[in-house]
């Protein structure tokens, strides 16, 4: 039994789509406060005590909130695992996405899936200048015609036969890893001077669903959305 839709015969489809406007990304995996406070203070404490269930800890918010503002163990943050999708990425999102190597990916497959139907991801700046929408279209158009007619000819694989395509098209991409590094790749790719919009839309998206699921995050945490980006003031040429 086949995994995959198969699509010979079928006529190609393109919506192409703003996208800034239709980037998404979902918490799907991370536990709850509660979680946090029931093993994040043995395990940061751990340092000072003579026993292993010694003593009972009675300002775990606390001290959860010092992990956050690192303040505490450092490791504490590469035990919580956390875990998103992200929907809307074109090819090159996907580059800047995976140089992270902390953290773990399930992605989209280009391989055995038939492409011919993909949305097409297109940069505002390019869907506000009417002739080179018009021309990019073409170009995209005819691409996924080319795609879809050696698929269906049956003499170039589908592992071939995809090299002709885009990298606008939409892709999907589970991304896993611990809190640190979480915040790692969100404080890089937010820096607006040297990161594309769509990183930095990415990035602002992770960290509005983090603090929602870790409010307290928010008050510890300052992540100077809109600020000063230090990298890009320390490597620009004067």
């Amino acid at each position: 039994m086949s995994r995959v839709k198969t699509k010979f015969g079928r006529t190609t489809k393109t919506d192409y789509v703003n996208q800034m406007t239709n980037l998404t990304v979902d918490l799907v995996s991370a536990p709850s406060w509660e979680e946090l406070c029931s093993y994040l203070p043995e395990f940061t404490t751990a340092t000072w005590r003579d026993k292993a269930d010694e003593g009972d800890i009675d300002n775990r918010e606390e001290i959860v909130k010092a992990i956050f503002r690192g303040e505490m163990l450092p490791t504490a943050l590469e035990t919580i695992r956390v875990t998103f999708l992200i929907d809307g990425l074109d090819l090159i999102d996907v580059t800047h996405l995976i140089r992270h190597r902390t953290l773990s990916f399930s992605a989209q497959c280009t391989a055995d899936r038939d492409m011919r139907k993909d949305d097409c991801m297109v940069k505002p700046s390019i869907l506000v200048n009417e002739e080179f929408f018009s021309r990019y279209k073409e170009i995209v158009d005819a691409a996924k015609q080319l795609y879809a007619d050696m698929v269906d000819s049956k003499e170039v694989s589908i592992f071939d036969a995809r090299t002709i395509l885009p990298r606008s098209l939409s892709n999907f991409y589970y991304v896993s890893g611990s809190l640190k590094d979480i915040l790692a790749f969100i404080k890089t790719r937010k820096d607006e001077a040297i990161q594309p919009e769509s990183d930095n839309i990415v990035a602002i998206l992770m960290w509005l669903k983090l603090v929602r699921q870790y409010p307290a995050l928010q008050e510890c945490i300052d992540m100077d959305i809109g600020g000063r980006d230090e990298f890009f003031c320390k490597t620009a040429l004067s």
